[in-house]
């Protein structure tokens, strides 16, 4: 049971559950039932002292209520966190299962994360999901790297334009549209939907203000100003867009990711990762992709060596190992790569005809599974002739 008041004449009201209570012989936990004084921050909190049945009930600064954390300045931060703590331990699980599975696949793994840890993590976000919180982000990242198989310094633009994955900030803003759409619907005399009259026509730092906000992003604010229900599968849509968009710039912006934006264009889910590929495969080549894979050029940084001196030591041609060089140029691969041309070649009768760079786009976006193999045997030949 809740009770709320805006000031001390929650007393009164403590004071009648007490007499009902008495009334219907019912007995309450005085130790489970907590006081909190919701309020701007700058705001005192009150000293009053609430008593139900002769016992001071403890003011605290956030109660947990149907699972969700509900902090004295209505900051979901702690909640956010909490939640992604529980689907962190939801993913951890589905990962130690599938080590029993030797390749699980894209929509398999998928399947799993959105049945186990989304609605964990999203839980209540109808309320909260406009709140500011990178917890979220921290477990998707997380499944992410594991099904890829990279290391947590993969540029993050990198692994959204890999997976395709719509990120848990918009997924959030979807349930809190899926929130306003239940809403619209309730009949007038609902006591849900007397407040939400109340918060709309305030719209001031409040919920509805979030939704408005919302409803600006998407260019659709007649549907907030006419109170109309929204088209979610619009909605969803704008909000992929926008999330494609952004993660391309985000890439443009990455060092790091030089050879990426050179063949990935768009935040569709790349073709290998929803191909059958094992485990070792995929993870080489999302690391060749993602500009992590030791290579060079990569490793060079950590040993403080300058770009230009960052040579390959297994050829004669003196050039940077980069991704390119690893892919086009390096003589130590020739028979490796004559088997990858040949195939590209099958493919596309006028790919010998090409310029190198035109070859690297069209095998990273077109051969990306001859790609893999590729790699996978040309790196077992580099360890062996690196550490011989």
């Amino acid at each position: 049971m809740v009770l709320i008041a805006e000031n001390e004449d929650l007393q009164k009201m403590l004071s009648t559950m007490q007499e009902w209570c008495k009334k219907w012989r019912l007995k309450v936990n005085s130790s489970k039932s907590n006081i909190v004084h919701f309020r701007p921050r700058r705001t005192p909190k009150s000293n009053f002292a609430f008593m139900y049945n002769d016992c001071r009930l403890e003011t605290v600064t956030n109660y947990k209520y149907l699972g969700v954390i509900f902090d004295e300045h209505l900051n979901f931060s702690m909640c956010s966190k909490t939640l992604a703590d529980s689907g962190g331990r939801a993913l951890s699980a589905i990962i130690s299962k599938l080590k029993l599975s030797k390749n699980v696949g894209f929509k398999t793994f998928t399947k799993l994360y959105e049945s186990c840890v989304v609605p964990v993590t999203d839980y209540g976000s109808g309320v909260w999901g406009k709140f500011n919180c990178s917890h979220s982000d921290t477990i998707q990242n997380r499944a992410v790297r594991h099904f890829l198989g990279v290391h947590k310094f993969t540029p993050i633009p990198a692994l959204h334009a890999e997976m395709g994955w719509l990120i848990p900030k918009y997924r959030k803003y979807l349930n809190m549209l899926r929130l306003w759409n239940r809403i619209q619907k309730m009949p007038n005399e609902r006591i849900t939907k007397r407040i939400f009259f109340m918060d709309y026509n305030r719209v001031d730092g409040n919920w509805s203000e979030q939704m408005r906000e919302i409803f600006d992003l998407l260019d659709m604010s007649h549907v907030f100003n006419e109170r109309k229900l929204c088209d979610l599968l619009l909605c969803t849509e704008k909000l992929y867009d926008i999330f494609k968009d952004n993660c391309m710039r985000s890439v443009e912006t990455k060092p790091k990711l030089r050879t990426f934006k050179l063949f990935k264009k768009d935040c569709e889910t790349s073709v290998y990762v929803k191909g059958c590929m094992n485990k070792c495969q995929r993870s080489l080549l999302a690391k060749f992709r993602c500009g992590i894979l030791q290579l060079k050029v990569e490793t060079g940084r950590f040993e403080r060596i300058e770009l230009e001196k960052r040579i390959c030591m297994l050829c004669e041609r003196k050039e940077i190992e980069t991704e390119f060089h690893f892919l086009i140029n390096c003589d130590l691969y020739k028979d490796q790569r004559n088997m990858l041309y040949t195939k590209a070649n099958d493919k596309y009768k006028h790919f010998h005809d090409m310029d190198d760079q035109a070859k690297f786009i069209y095998l990273m976006t077109e051969c990306q599974y001859y790609v893999a193999k590729y790699i996978e045997s040309a790196w077992n030949i580099r360890k062996e002739k690196l550490y011989s």
